[in-house]
């Protein structure tokens, strides 16, 4: 695996680039299984996990109410 340098939070991480089945479970509704790409670091980090545009949340359709700190979800029609 080639391994990639991303920039997180100010600080340059390096670590390799995995496409996956990544499952967003649902507290109503149904849960959803994309195809993603997560990044894992080579070295253990004390950073929050997080979910990037290009690389996951384009996959789906996807809302935020930031009063609530609701999530919504859903697959892009095909």
């Amino acid at each position: 695996m080639d391994t990639k340098c991303l920039n997180i939070r100010g600080e340059k991480t390096g670590g390799v680039l995995i496409r996956l089945p990544v499952r967003i479970c649902a507290e109503q509704g149904e849960d959803i299984i994309i195809e993603g790409t997560v990044f894992v670091p080579q070295d253990e980090r004390n950073l929050p996990n997080f979910i990037g545009l290009d690389g996951f949340l384009s996959r789906i359709k996807f809302a935020i109410n930031p009063q609530s700190n609701i999530f919504y979800f859903g697959p892009i029609a095909q």
